[in-house]
């Protein structure tokens, strides 16, 4: 079980970089100024 709430974790993490470096890649393109 550690290893299964171990690697949900990760993939959480993974996706919030994710989500991260979309919003600064798009930020700017839907904001210019």
């Amino acid at each position: 079980m550690r290893t299964l709430f171990r690697n949900r974790l990760a993939a959480l993490g993974i996706v919030l970089v994710c989500v991260f470096i979309v919003f600064a890649l798009f930020a700017p393109l839907l904001s210019p100024r």
